[in-house]
């Protein structure tokens, strides 16, 4: 991904993947794991379109991921949310590669962080999983963690709950209104990566809540 430039098209390979990370079905939508498919569906909801354009991928008979192609600032992008749930998210994102030949650098995975406190958020080049599973399935699937990726805090696991449990429960009533403003500003961010470039939009967005 250009260091200080703006994403430039390309006549057949979009200029970014967007990747959303959360599990599928209504079960999981308010959940703390799911996100990276609300900021999807923010951006989505903010970007004016002529006409439906979600298509949906499948492999043997399942569902692999959600997609949805739109022009933003004149470039092409991919919008996705993978269908496969959270711990097998670089199956989707291999498929995606694959078919689009999108580089490792073209994608930016959008995922909850127990490591950032609720609200925060961090974009970055590249790293370890840091122990999100999503992550360390999409680095395996690629076979690099140069993949760029915005990290939305949730919030620590407090004592006495798994993680397992608290990444799939969801926000409390006290915290949904910083919830809204978080999937609002991550949103903001993506827009501003793709508009501005990634170390401005690295400079605006990685602050705290």
């Amino acid at each position: 991904m250009p260091s200080d430039s703006h994403i430039e098209p390309s006549e057949s390979v979009p200029a970014l993947c967007v990747a959303g990370l959360g599990n599928p079905g209504p079960r999981y939508h308010e959940t703390r794991h799911n996100i990276g498919f609300r900021v999807v569906e923010r951006i989505l909801s903010r970007i004016a379109c002529e006409e439906d354009g979600i298509a949906v991928r499948t492999e043997a008979g399942r569902t692999l991921y959600l997609l949805d192609e739109r022009i933003v600032a004149g470039r092409r992008v991919l919008f996705v949310q993978p269908q496969t749930y959270m711990n097998a998210s670089g199956e989707a994102i291999a498929s995606i590669a694959g078919e689009y030949a999108l580089a490792a650098d073209r994608f930016l995975i959008v995922c909850d962080d127990i490591a950032l406190p609720l609200g925060t958020l961090r974009l970055r080049r590249r790293g370890s999983s840091g122990g999100q599973n999503g992550l360390t399935s999409i680095i395996e699937a690629l076979a690099t963690d140069d993949i760029p990726r915005l990290r939305c805090g949730i919030g620590s696991v407090p004592g006495g709950i798994s993680t397992a449990d608290y990444v799939l429960s969801p926000f409390p009533a006290e915290e949904r209104a910083s919830v809204l403003t978080m999937i609002e500003s991550a949103s903001d961010a993506v827009l501003s990566v793709i508009e501005d470039g990634f170390d401005r939009a690295m400079n605006r967005y990685n602050s705290a809540p």
